[in-house]
C-alpha cells in the first residue's frame, strides 16, 4: 500500500465507487469482504451491508 500510494493513508477510497474500493481492499493480504464492508460503511459511509458467512447459513 505504501509503495503504491506513497503513504499509509486510505482516504483516497472515498473518491472510488463502492465496488472499486471493495476490490482494492480485498486485494490486501488478510482483508476479506466483511472487513472491507465494515471499513467502507463506518469510515466512509458507503452503502454496504457487512455480513459474515454465518448469515447465509442461518437464513
Amino acid at each position: 500500500m505504501i509503495t503504491e500510494r506513497g503513504a499509509a493513508n486510505i482516504d483516497f477510497l472515498a473518491d472510488m465507487t463502492t465496488e472499486e474500493a471493495t476490490g482494492w481492499l480485498t486485494n490486501l493480504p488478510g482483508v476479506g469482504l466483511k472487513i472491507a464492508s465494515l471499513l467502507l460503511l463506518f469510515y466512509f459511509k458507503k452503502p454496504v451491508l457487512p455480513a459474515d458467512t454465518h448469515v447465509h447459513r442461518v437464513t
